[in-house]
């Protein structure tokens, strides 16, 4: 509404300038006194205000109007909005009625249908019961004779009293000789797994003996062998200890024969030299005093 007051304004002095500046360029205005000028502007102010007036009357009834239809348009709008959820609504509820409808239609129609089967299943066992009823009095009428002899039985023996009695005793019989025939094939079974270790046990047992003669085979020959070199080595160390019995003899020679040249040394030197045992530190002297000694000559006649 402000904005409509503020065009309606400016619509009002627009047309005021309008008028003013037309009445006031008119040629005839200055022929006239200025008492009647001014009354002739009061008149024309009053009737362009007059005219503004109505004109703003109406302006603000049409407005008014505008505004009321503007109104009754919006209500219309917002009942057709109304109507068209309500409607929206009815459609869905009745595709909801209407699916919930199909479905109990097509559930009544599946239990219809394994209603039906299961009559027709009980239809079929029903039957084969009166076909097992007819099969089974056609065995009792069959069964028949052997009650006859049983009462025929029990006419002539006393141990049985009632055909029961010898049917009890034939279920025993047949459970012990069932339970025997099990004991049998089971005693049986134990054989044959004891005979097939056995037979195992032999192979392995003649499997081990000839692999233990071979290893003594084996051990012998290597036995063999090795007292062979056993021989050889104690041919080798008596050789050896001969040879080494020889050179410690020639060495305890060796070794005397240096004490004695180094006991000449010595006496020759009036034992100024120091004894030794040591056979290598004698030998020294002994090169010594021969390499620097002028009795060489007479050593060697003492030697002879």
């Amino acid at each position: 509404m402000p904005i409509i007051k503020d065009n309606l304004e400016e619509y009002f002095k627009i047309n005021f300038k309008k008028k003013f500046y037309l009445n006031a360029t008119n040629k005839h205005d200055y022929e006239l006194t200025s008492a009647t000028r001014l009354l002739e502007k009061r008149r024309e102010t009053i009737e362009i205000e007059n005219g503004l007036q109505l004109q703003k009357q109406d302006f603000a009834t049409k407005m008014e109007l505008l505004v009321n239809r503007r109104e009754e348009l919006a209500k219309r709008q917002k009942n057709l909005r109304d109507k068209k959820i309500k409607f929206e609504k009815y459609l869905k509820e009745n595709d909801a009625k209407r699916l919930r409808a199909e479905k109990k239609k097509s559930e009544e129609k599946k239990l219809k249908e394994a209603k039906q089967k299961q009559i027709e299943t009980y239809k079929r066992i029903l039957n084969d019961l009166l076909i097992e009823k007819g099969n089974q009095l056609k065995q009792m009428e069959l069964n028949i004779i052997y009650q006859k002899y049983f009462e025929s039985i029990l006419e002539n023996e006393t141990e049985f009293l009632e055909p029961n009695d010898i049917i009890s005793r034939y279920d025993t019989l047949k459970a012990t000789n069932t339970d025997l025939i099990m004991k049998l094939r089971v005693t049986q079974d134990k054989i044959e797994e004891t005979q097939l270790l056995f037979s195992r046990n032999s192979e392995e047992q003649n499997n081990i003996i000839l692999n233990y003669n071979n290893d003594i085979a084996k051990l012998q020959s290597k036995l063999e062998e090795y007292q062979q070199r056993t021989a050889k080595w104690q041919s080798e160390w008596d050789k050896i200890l001969n040879t080494a019995t020889e050179k410690s003899l020639l060495l305890g020679q060796t070794k005397m024969a240096t004490n004695n040249l180094f006991n000449l040394v010595r006496m020759n030197l009036d034992n100024r030299v120091r004894y030794t045992s040591d056979t290598n530190a004698q030998l020294d002297k002994i090169q010594q005093f021969i390499v620097g000694s002028s009795y060489l000559t007479i050593l060697c006649q003492e030697l002879q």
